[in-house]
């Protein structure tokens, strides 16, 4: 999620593989339905899709990371306005 400077509060779907920093992938409404696949396909080579199952967007990549720990995470993540979260 980001605020451009016109205030209007955008979203996005986003990938990140440790160390590098994130990947926009395409943009997503609050309340859609989302969906995602991480598979470490051989030592070091992740398979990713991801889809707004809402709008029907689909994105998927092969891409290469070491991973310490050979784990995989699905983050949502909102911002706080005043003490609440906000809606997702």
């Amino acid at each position: 999620m980001s605020t451009p400077e016109d205030g209007a509060t955008q979203y996005e779907a986003w990938y990140e593989l440790l160390p590098s920093s994130e990947i926009p992938l395409f943009a997503v409404s609050p309340g859609d339905e989302m969906q995602a696949v991480i598979n470490e396909t051989s030592r070091g080579e992740w398979q990713m899709a991801t889809g707004d199952l809402t709008s029907g967007i689909a994105w998927s990549a092969s891409d290469t990371a070491q991973a310490a720990n050979q784990s995989s995470s699905w983050i949502a993540q909102t911002r706080r306005f005043s003490s609440r979260p906000a809606a997702l």
